[in-house]
């Protein structure tokens, strides 16, 4: 692989050379003019970029086109090639996104999660060429084995039970789906692969009762444990340890592959500083900083709402390192493999929010020291439910205020202190507070004639009283 790679980058084929410039590993006209350095061919940029373009053109039209354009000798066919293999890619990419829609319904409509350790999809509506790569998205969303099958002869209003429908399987550790295929054997036309892929192919009438035999066999082999999806860090990196020249010696360890996995790393307690979609909200780019340090931390096929974390949060990552390198200039990058809130604060959280529920049924909270809110709290938590209003919005996420609030380092806000200006708030009249889910409420401003004393309310004297014992 690493000769490959060299002659990649010093000799490589017209049909090569033609779609790596296709795809802009070489920049365009203007930027050779700037004398921009091209781009490094690695192990990664062959197989996240350059790669999947040749997969796809097999996939959703003819291996022969592939194979017609890996043997072009002349450049101007390889270009044509290459366009053909670029939107190729495009096409399954689209294919693929509407299957992973489709999919994704029907699991959370009819997969009973509580019994089946596999999920067992069909349908007459899916590419089989795509379906493979959906399966893998699957697993990785849901940590279960995934089989999809695409049958053909959708238009027939009465499908014959001989139909045979190409299927596609990804599993986890711990379930061997070969191992589990083969326990289906009568049922399958034909099958192959290892542990964790197979392809197979079985007849449509055969395929209730596949579902069922392959998940009689996942119940009586896959723990609890194999279903927890995890990842393994190599070593856990602080902030000061985070350096391009360390992401520099890790380059020099490509190429990266099965054998040889990239390095993977964990730092914790990072704070939250900055939050970017990108690729029309395809993607998330996070910076993230460790005491005065700020680094970049892409979320790549992670939207800001599936992310779920807020600016001022502290977080612990983990993530693979890279070099970014735009514009003549190179900087380091995090490839986020994985998030969560870090211990502290997350357990900090957790204690507050026990706290305020302990509080209001009446109870002396334990554990925590009570805030006691001040004018300029009152104040910044009441601009904040006044612009919001104002945008049309009553529903406030616990998180999402405590984000914004705490942007005022002058202003320390924690789950305590909001929840009880909130319900200040609501015993005074100045707004309706109700509990919509967990750490959700709906807020709606009320008119009131003149200004409130809030000094006169029994939850904020209660409040003062607890706080000075």
């Amino acid at each position: 692989v690493k000769l490959g790679l060299d002659l990649i980058s010093r000799r490589p084929r017209p049909s090569i050379s033609a779609l790596i410039e296709l795809v802009g590993a070489k920049g365009d006209q203007r930027d050779q003019q700037k004398k921009k350095k091209p781009q490094k061919i690695t192990s990664s940029f062959i197989g996240f970029t350059v790669a999947p373009r040749i997969n796809a053109v097999g996939r959703v039209r003819s291996a022969t086109l592939a194979v017609e354009f890996l043997l072009s000798d002349d450049p101007s066919r390889a270009r044509e090639y290459a366009e053909v293999l670029c939107d190729a890619n495009r096409e399954r990419q689209e294919e693929e996104n509407r299957i992973v829609r489709d999919a994704f319904a029907m699991i959370e409509a009819e997969h009973d999660f509580g019994r089946d350790p596999v999920i067992v999809l069909s349908s007459d509506e899916w590419h089989h060429g795509v379906i493979g790569i959906v399966a893998s998205r699957i697993t990785e969303r849901y940590g279960l084995p995934t089989i999809l099958v695409s049958f053909e002869g959708g238009d027939d209003p009465y499908p014959s039970p001989d139909d045979v429908g190409k299927g596609s399987g990804r599993s986890v550790k711990g379930l061997n789906l070969f191992d589990a295929l083969s326990s289906c054997e009568d049922l399958l036309v034909k099958y192959g692969g290892h542990e964790l892929a197979a392809g197979l192919s079985v007849r449509r009438g055969d395929f209730s009762d596949f579902r069922e035999r392959i998940n009689d066999y996942a119940r009586e082999r896959l723990t609890r444990e194999a279903l927890i999806p995890t990842i393994d860090a190599d070593c856990e990196l602080t902030g000061d340890e985070l350096t391009l020249g360390l992401a520099g010696e890790i380059e020099g360890m490509e190429p990266f592959g099965v054998g040889n996995p990239t390095p993977c790393f964990v730092s914790r307690d990072l704070i939250v500083r900055e939050i970017y979609p990108i690729s029309g909200g395809k993607h998330t780019k996070l910076l993230v900083g460790a005491g005065d340090a700020t680094f970049e931390a892409m979320c790549f096929r992670m939207s800001e709402s599936a992310l779920d974390r807020y600016v001022g949060e502290t977080i612990d990552l983990l993530y693979t390192l890279g070099v970014n390198e735009y514009a003549g200039r190179r900087s380091l990058q995090m490839i986020v493999k994985d998030r969560r809130p870090s211990d502290d604060a997350a357990d900090r959280f957790r204690a507050e929010r026990d706290a305020l529920s302990a509080f209001l049924d009446g109870k002396d909270p334990s554990g925590v020291e009570i805030p006691v809110p001040d004018r300029r709290d009152f104040a910044a938590v009441y601009r904040l439910l006044r612009e919001t209003a104002s945008m049309g919005e009553r529903f406030f996420p616990v998180r999402s205020m405590l984000s914004r609030l705490t942007s005022d380092p002058s202003l320390p806000f924690g789950y305590l202190k909001l929840g009880l200006i909130l319900h200040v708030f609501a015993e005074s009249g100045i707004i309706t507070l109700k509990e919509e889910g967990k750490d959700l409420y709906a807020v709606d401003l009320c008119k009131t004639e003149g200004k409130v004393d809030l000094e006169q309310s029994p939850l904020l004297s209660r409040i003062k009283l607890l706080a000075s014992h």
